[in-house]
């Protein structure tokens, strides 16, 4: 797949690894012994790293709590077990296609009329409950 891939036993030791390499992707279990994904999720997005990987959660069974908890913690994506190869390998590919256009869009100055975008913005949320 183009990847180098470096495993850790446990939660503390992804967490030693995320802050100490240049790690572009983690794949976590969100049942690691020790610290459990979430909360090494959790510990990445309050820590001050370097570098911050893009996440994907690995999780036996899916539900609403779990899946609003992997969001809020700052996973990009969450993945239930079983699964293909071939749906692993889109999600990394997705995930590493929005990496590079938010390098691409931080590498640009951008400017914004912060009270159109604003406005803007009031007219589409306020739609958004009758679209979904």
């Amino acid at each position: 797949w183009g990847c180098d891939v470096i495993i850790a036993e446990s939660g503390e030791q992804a967490c030693s690894m995320i802050y100490t390499r240049a790690i572009d992707f983690c794949i976590l279990k969100c049942e690691l012994p020790g610290m459990n994904g979430i909360e090494v999720c959790q510990w990445l997005h309050s820590t001050d790293v370097k570098h911050h990987p893009h996440v994907l959660l690995l999780a036996k069974r899916s539900s609403k709590k779990l899946l609003s908890d992997a969001y809020r913690v700052g996973a990009d994506d969450l993945l239930t077990t079983p699964f293909q190869l071939e749906e692993l390998r889109t999600r990394i590919s997705a995930m590493a296609q929005r990496a590079s256009r938010t390098r691409l869009f931080h590498q640009q100055p951008v400017q914004v009329d912060p009270i159109d975008s604003y406005r803007m913005d009031l007219a589409y949320i306020s739609k958004l409950p009758s679209q979904v």
